[in-house]
């Protein structure tokens, strides 16, 4: 039927598809996998009805449709766009000695990108004005992310807005709240708890009259940093 309607092998679907499914998202990527494996040339290696079935349930188990979110532009009356953390540069993030991809039920994208260990952090997205409404000028990045440990605390990062290499604006940033304190602070700015128990810090402001690369910066060889949960980025509108 879809050789009929496409005039092309499932396969060839699939891998057509590709290009339109955004890959950070691990239930999609399990679904398109398990379609391939049903479309093995060998019969003998093509997975079995029962478990075919398993392995949705298996899918439906670990990445609930409720907790996946699709990052893309801001439309007209949108008020934020949402980045997976798939979608940010991570130094090191392809080292498992440092970094590993873990599956979150509170993950609004269904995994997150969580430290292990390393001395050198540097997390960064860069975001165009392609990505961002004409309507409105101003816009702030937000961090959002948990912690697994207390290694962060008394740490203080560089947050800076770079065009290309030129630093736009550059501020002290913690990602360890301040207890019982103002989410700013002796020049610090602090995260503060959103109402779904993630923490979010806000790294910087910008325009979208040119493209820009929001950064997250902090390097120290006498200590290393680990239980950093990082679900993403948000761009809203600035108030």
């Amino acid at each position: 039927m879809v050789e009929l309607l496409s005039g092309m092998s499932m396969i060839s679907l699939l891998h057509q598809w590709d290009k339109y499914i955004d890959m950070s998202l691990p239930r999609v990527r399990g679904c398109t996998e398990l379609a391939r494996n049903c479309m093995d040339q060998d019969k003998h290696q093509r997975p079995t009805v029962r478990e075919v079935i398993r392995d949705l349930d298996n899918l439906e188990s670990m990445f609930p449709w409720s907790s996946i979110s699709q990052s893309r532009p801001m439309g007209p009356e949108s008020t934020v766009v949402k980045l997976p953390s798939r979608s940010l540069t991570i130094a090191w993030v392809d080292n498992p000695e440092y970094w590993r991809w873990t599956s979150r039920r509170d993950s609004r994208f269904g995994e997150c990108a969580e430290l292990l260990r390393v001395y050198y952090l540097k997390v960064s997205r860069l975001i165009t004005p392609k990505d961002l409404p004409a309507a409105t000028t101003s816009y702030t990045a937000y961090l959002v992310y948990k912690r697994a440990g207390s290694t962060l605390e008394g740490i203080v990062q560089t947050a800076s807005t770079l065009h290309f290499d030129n630093i736009i604006a550059s501020s002290k940033v913690s990602l360890h709240p301040k207890e019982g304190g103002p989410s700013s602070a002796h020049g610090v700015t602090y995260p503060v708890t959103r109402g779904d128990g993630w923490l979010e810090l806000r790294p910087g402001e910008f325009s979208n009259e040119k493209a820009v690369t929001v950064q997250l910066l902090h390097e120290d060889p006498n200590k290393e940093m680990s239980g950093l949960i990082i679900d993403g980025m948000e761009v809203r509108r600035s108030l």
